[in-house]
């Protein structure tokens, strides 16, 4: 859920067990949280592929899929890198 607020957008992030967290973020911080993400992307794809141990390989990918699942997230609600600050 985005939330009209001059410079901010709230990024609503998923209930677990009856808890939800939001976050308002400026348009500098949401950049830089995208930006953050994809540079571990990156640094997890190239741990993964030079890992031997297939439990941990495993693990590797789990958060792998994690930061995936949160990078289209934070790219749905952007236009050109900017947060979309509309109602939902």
């Amino acid at each position: 859920m985005w939330l009209a607020r001059p410079g901010l957008a709230g990024l609503q992030l998923s209930c677990v067990r009856g808890v939800c967290v939001q976050i308002d973020l400026s348009s500098e911080e949401f950049a830089f949280l995208a930006e953050l993400l994809r540079r571990d992307y990156q640094e997890l794809r190239e741990e993964i592929y030079k890992t031997e141990d297939t439990r941990f390989k495993a693990s590797l990918h789990a958060k792998e899929r994690l930061i995936e699942a949160l990078l289209k997230r934070l790219e749905a609600g952007s236009v050109a890198g900017r947060p979309r600050n509309s109602a939902a």
